[in-house]
């Protein structure tokens, strides 16, 4: 015979029963709601990153053009002083009454030599000035392609903006952020306005210097603010 307390607890299995049930249906109907929702953002990103990768893309293209009109006007010069050179060499065969003609090409062949010894020395610098910054902005393309949740923005002062959100779990709309710049004659990495600040930022920033792996250092950042988040939650409930 079944007692009172066979009942009770069969009454109670009966109602965890059906609560389990109506939270697993609610959770199937939210998880669908989540997916759809990060589908959409993931679209939204990439279709972003389509858009930053062309302009890049535009970017490289005008570097490129603007070196081979340099090229072009370096060879142009490079033919006029081989003129003044031929020119010199028949004037050494005339009389006396030429020596001022010969004196005043002899100082525009000095002139010349001088201008062509430091466009060259103007391009080469420009050159690697130029395939710096290339290889920056590849990096920062991959980069954005390839973690989502990061936006780049370019800044004032040669600098780039790195805004992460989705960190926070609890305010997902919750903007983590630092500045980047290239600075100095050696174009070392230089990291600005970080917030919220990051102990061991001095240290990372020393080790990208170093390895000049931009990709690692974006990621290590990120790690940074979901740990600093991770502590504050702990020290809340810690103090309840």
């Amino acid at each position: 015979m079944e007692t009172d307390q066979d009942a009770e607890l069969r009454n109670f299995k009966n109602m965890l029963s059906q609560t389990q049930e109506k939270m697993e249906s609610w959770m199937g109907e939210e998880f669908l709601k989540l997916e759809k929702g990060l589908k959409l953002k993931e679209d939204q990103l990439l279709q972003k990153s389509k858009e930053e990768k062309a302009v890049i893309t535009d970017k490289i293209k005008k570097i490129k053009e603007d070196a081979k009109s340099q090229s072009h006007a370096l060879k142009a010069k490079s033919e006029k002083l081989e003129k003044l050179k031929q020119k010199l060499e028949e004037i050494d065969t005339h009389t006396d009454a030429m020596l001022d003609t010969r004196e005043k090409l002899e100082s525009d062949l000095e002139v010349a030599f001088k201008q062509i010894a430091k466009q060259k020395e103007v391009i080469a610098s420009q050159d690697k000035e130029c395939q710096k910054k290339l290889d920056y902005l590849r990096k920062a393309a991959a980069v954005f392609e390839n973690r989502l949740g990061l936006k780049l923005r370019k800044t004032r002062g040669g600098r780039m903006q790195f805004v992460f959100d989705k960190i926070d779990p609890e305010e997902e709309d919750r903007i983590f952020c630092f500045f980047l710049k290239l600075e100095g004659a050696d174009r070392k990495y230089i990291v600005q306005d970080c917030d919220p600040e990051i102990d061991d930022l001095a240290l990372l920033t020393e080790k990208l210097n170093q390895t000049n792996n931009l990709k690692s250092f974006v990621i290590a950042m990120r790690k940074r603010f979901k740990a600093k988040v991770s502590r504050k939650k702990l020290q809340a409930e810690s103090s309840k």
